[in-house]
């Protein structure tokens, strides 16, 4: 049976077990190819139109979850060694994820990141690969926010974000 959104007891029961079983488990869309390089705002927006977010790393467990979808995913022989992120310092001086507003509490910066360099490097990439030789595997960095990355949306999980009124998802 559905309600008038289209949504049916099934996706009540969905988001119960995906919680219990799959606790982190994310959808990711990766936007690589030339045409999709974009500037850390246009990337924010893309996925926002898309019904996503830039993606957002909040533990070991989903570092390892994204990274291990890079690997297994992505041809890094065609695509770029750092991908956009979800989350910036501008506004505040501190990084935070832009999803939710909250303070980035696990992180996984490279050595000497962030390093804020030439004093506009506000925004986060995750790398993968090696890059200039010493970029190490999904580890992260603040770049400039202009530069032309691909980046990573995720699902928005209605499950969490729902407070039980699932007439309103």
């Amino acid at each position: 049976m559905l309600n008038k959104y289209g949504y049916g007891y099934g996706f009540i029961l969905f988001c119960f077990l995906l919680q219990v079983v799959l606790s982190s488990s994310q959808e990711y869309m990766v936007f690589q190819d030339k045409g999709s390089r974009v500037n850390w705002y246009q990337a924010l927006i893309n996925c926002r139109n898309s019904g996503m977010d830039l993606a957002s790393i909040h533990s070991q467990q989903e570092q390892n979850a994204l990274y291990d979808f890079l690997r297994d995913n992505v041809d890094s022989r065609n695509g770029a060694p750092r991908y956009w992120l979800g989350a910036t310092e501008e506004g505040n001086g501190q990084f935070y994820w832009v999803a939710t507003g909250a303070k980035m509490v696990f992180t996984k910066w490279l050595i000497d990141q962030p390093d804020n360099y030439g004093g506009d490097q506000y925004c986060l990439a995750m790398g993968m690969g090696t890059f200039n030789s010493d970029f190490v595997d999904g580890g992260w960095d603040d770049l400039k926010c202009s530069l032309q990355l691909p980046y990573i949306c995720q699902s928005v999980d209605y499950c969490s974000q729902s407070d039980g009124d699932f007439n309103r998802l």
